[in-house]
Formats: structure tokens, C-alpha cells, sequence
């Protein structure tokens, strides 16, 4: 008799496909989350299979998830232990992960340098069949990077080169109206969902990403004569951003955060989700939220929130703003990277303020030198 899903240690199911998800200690011994496929017995008996290798792993006093030895997950285990790629930014392991759900279930298994190009070949003519451009991209991108840490690191002799070119899929290009800003704003108010209204407006008025804006905290907020403005460093990129907060926002973000239930800390995400007061855990969590916004108001629409970032950057450029002014707004390097140019056909206060800063040195020392020459009265 299958067993039933619920009984199953760390399975859960979204959007109708199961997960295996361990907790953290599970992920200290080098397991992460596992794609089960649809909800049902296939699912849970995979599910199953998971949690029999972790308990042996942990049997055994093992610090890696017990993977074949020589297999690509083996080798993909054991390089996450490594500096090289434990010296990866954040975001960057995170799109590892995210192509390894992809990637696992195809070569998980497979004896690494079993691996050939027909294989891949095959793999990528599965991706575009059965997913975007973009996850097809993104994934062979990252198997590749994978396969040749395994040469750097003398596991392969060579690894196995591309039958097909990887293209990039072409930049995006869907535009916000300011109208439609509006109309997306208003709907989340009207849903009690007040923590997504301000986040939409964030995203309008600061040009920072989705997830800079749900990782936004109070110790990233400041104020001075002008008012207050931000400064974080960019999830993606870790180049620092700044950008100020007109008056409306920054008194509705302290209204909204005197209605939560618990004092919030200076280092936690301000916005929470209207019906849990939990942060958004992932991207996956907020573009939910923002998706239902978007379809009660532009059903059947595929715009996205980091769609956003791109229209203030085009609004800026019809505005006559340079390509590194534009850079400099979206805290990139839009202004020498041509690739990002064509991205953000779309100027930061970091700048000016930081010459400031600078100066403010330089003028107490001037001060110091004047106060001895000058004149006493």
C-alpha cells in the first residue's frame, strides 16, 4: 500500500509537484532540495529514497551526501565544500541550485566522466522542449561550469564540450506603465496586501531588484537633511546601491511597520507576507504573491517584477540619461557592459555622497590647517 505523502519526512508539494526539502542540518552534510515530480506514489517513493540515504549518512558519520562514487552529484557534493566555490557570491550559488534540479535528476547518478557530448546534446533538446529559453540557458550554462571545476580540479582529464552552441535567450523587453504601477499598487491594497503594495512602489522608485527589495531591512535605511534613502549592498552583484525614498513611501513604510505584531528587528526584512507576517523565503515566494496582483488586474499578462527595474531604467534613458548614469542608477555596470546595455535599455546618490564623505576629510583638514595660520582676533 503507497504511503501516504503527508507521512513523509521533509516532503511537501507545490504547484502539484513534491520536493524533498531537508532541514539545515541535512544541508550542513551536503544534501539540498530535491524535484520529485508530480504529486503521488512515484514522488513519495523518491522522497522515500532520499531519506534512506540521509539516515545512512548520518549512520555512518559522514560529512557528504552518500552519492555513487565518481557520479556527477559526487563530484558537485564535494565541490561545494571547496573554497572556489564557497567564495561564490549568494546569488550565484543559489542559480547553482536552481540548475541542479534540473541537472540532477538526468546525471545525478552518472559517472562523471561517463558523461559525453551526445549526452549533453540530448539533455539540452530536453530542456527547450519542456522549459523557457531562459532555464535552458541558465542550466547547460551551469552544467558546463560544473564539468569543467571537475578538470580544474583534476577529476576529469577534459571536460566533454558542447555539440550545440548554448545561445543566450534575448533580453527582455517588457515595459511598466506608470499607470499599470498604479493599477498593481492599488489591487494589493484592496487585498489587504499592504506589504506588496509597498513593494511594488519600491520598486518603482528605488530601481533595485525583487530580491533586494524583500530582503530590505531598517539597518539599511537612513536619513539626513534631504530625507531618507537607502543604501544595501545589491543581492546579485554586492556593488553598492543607494537611492533615496521620496517622503509618501518612507512614512508609509513606518505606518506599516507600527502595524506589526513584534518588534522588527534593525537586520530583518521589513515586508512580510499579509497573511503569515513571514518574510518571502525565496524568489519563488514573492513572484506568487506578485503574480496574483497581476492577473486580478492584467489577466493573462507575463510581465514580472524585475520588469520593473527595467522600465525606471528606460524611463531614465528617455529622460536622456546616459548608459553609466543608468549604470550607476541600477548599481551595474551598465556603462562599460554592453551585454547589460542591451538588458536595461532603461544616477545614484552613492556617488555624490560618497565624494562628499571624501571631501568632508579633506575640508577638516584644510579647517585644521586654517585654524593655525589664521589671524587671531
Amino acid at each position: 500500500m503507497a504511503k501516504v505523502s503527508g507521512k513523509i519526512r521533509y516532503y511537501s508539494v507545490r504547484n502539484g509537484n513534491g520536493f524533498w526539502q531537508p532541514g539545515k542540518h541535512a544541508r550542513a552534510l551536503g544534501f539540498s532540495s530535491i524535484p520529485c515530480g508530480p504529486d503521488g506514489p512515484a514522488a513519495w517513493a523518491k522522497a522515500e529514497t532520499w531519506n534512506e540515504k540521509l539516515d545512512r549518512c548520518r549512520k555512518n558519520g559522514e560529512n557528504l551526501a552518500p552519492y555513487p562514487d565518481g557520479s556527477l552529484s559526487h563530484w558537485f557534493s564535494t565541490w561545494r565544500t571547496l573554497e572556489d566555490f564557497r567564495s561564490k557570491k549568494p546569488a550565484t550559488r543559489t542559480e547553482y541550485d536552481t540548475a541542479w534540479r534540473h541537472i540532477e535528476p538526468r546525471f545525478g547518478d552518472t559517472q562523471i566522466d561517463l558523461i559525453k557530448p551526445a549526452d549533453i546534446a540530448t539533455f539540452h533538446k530536453h530542456l527547450d522542449e519542456t522549459t523557457s529559453e531562459r532555464v535552458r540557458w541558465g542550466t547547460i550554462r551551469i552544467l558546463r561550469a560544473i564539468l569543467l571545476a571537475a578538470q580544474r580540479h583534476e577529476i576529469l582529464d577534459r571536460a566533454p564540450a558542447l555539440l550545440l552552441k548554448n545561445h543566450m535567450p534575448a533580453p527582455r523587453e517588457a515595459l511598466w506603465f506608470p499607470q499599470e504601477i498604479e493599477a498593481l499598487k492599488a489591487e494589493a491594497l484592496s487585498c489587504g496586501m499592504v506589504s506588496m503594495s509597498l513593494a511594488i512602489q519600491l520598486l518603482y522608485e528605488t530601481a533595485l531588484s525583487p530580491a533586494d527589495i524583500r530582503t530590505l531591512s531598517l539597518q539599511m535605511i537612513a536619513e539626513d537633511e534631504r530625507g531618507a534613502f537607502i543604501s544595501r549592498k545589491r543581492t546579485k552583484t554586492s556593488k553598492t546601491a543607494a537611492m533615496p525614498l521620496s517622503h509618501d513611501l518612507w512614512h508609509a513604510m513606518q505606518a506599516y511597520i507600527k502595524t506589526l505584531p513584534f518588534d522588527l528587528p534593525e537586520d530583518a526584512p521589513i515586508l512580510r507576507r499579509h497573511n503569515t507576517h513571514k518574510a518571502w523565503k525565496d524568489a519563488p515566494d514573492f513572484a506568487k504573491d506578485f503574480r496574483r496582483i497581476r492577473e486580478a488586474v492584467f489577466p493573462g499578462d507575463k510581465r514580472q517584477a524585475r520588469d520593473v527595474r527595467r522600465t525606471v531604467s528606460f524611463e531614465a534613458d528617455l529622460g536622456g540619461a546616459r548608459a553609466d548614469e543608468r549604470g550607476d542608477l541600477l548599481a551595474n555596470a551598465m556603462g562599460s557592459d554592453p551585454t547589460l546595455e542591451e538588458t536595461y535599455t532603461p544616477s545614484n546618490v552613492i556617488k555624490a555622497r560618497k565624494t562628499q564623505k571624501k571631501r568632508q576629510k579633506g575640508q577638516e583638514i584644510m579647517r585644521q590647517i586654517g585654524t593655525k595660520r589664521a589671524p587671531k582676533v
